[in-house]
């Protein structure tokens, strides 16, 4: 039983440097994507690197074994691993369209990427609190 326990541990503390690094990614994605110009450059560059380790991220999260975390942590997961989902999902989209994009969709990705660092915060505050209580006193 100790064992089972401290590999749930184990993923736990995976879950929650993840969830850093990917709070970390979206920062650098909301401050390199932050005008249209950037967008526009991005799209010609195809942002090779920073794609691939935006879907190195969601690879790792999505290989995380959900029987092996901590009830209370699971809800989280899927919360993050959602929002690197729709995070790739825009970025893929925007430089991809970037030319066909009108006013209204620039407005939309850069809200969009907002909401994603503000969900990501919050799902990063709420995981280091699920990790207190399971570390214990």
């Amino acid at each position: 039983m100790q064992q089972a326990k401290d590999a749930k541990f184990a993923t736990a503390e995976a879950l929650c440097e993840l969830s850093k690094a990917a709070f970390n990614l979206q920062k650098h994605f909301e401050k390199n994507l932050s005008c249209r110009d950037a967008v526009h450059e991005a799209g010609e560059t195809g942002l090779v690197f920073d794609m691939a380790m935006l879907e190195g991220l969601e690879k790792s999260l999505a290989a995380i074994q959900f029987d092996q975390l901590p009830a209370s942590l699971v809800r989280l997961a899927l919360i993050l691993s959602s929002s690197v989902t729709q995070l790739r999902m825009k970025v893929q989209v925007a430089i991809r369209l970037h030319r066909e994009m009108d006013a209204a969709a620039f407005d939309d990705f850069f809200e969009t990427l907002k909401k994603i660092t503000a969900s990501l915060d919050l799902t990063i505050a709420d995981i280091e609190t699920e990790m207190r209580k399971i570390k214990g006193p």
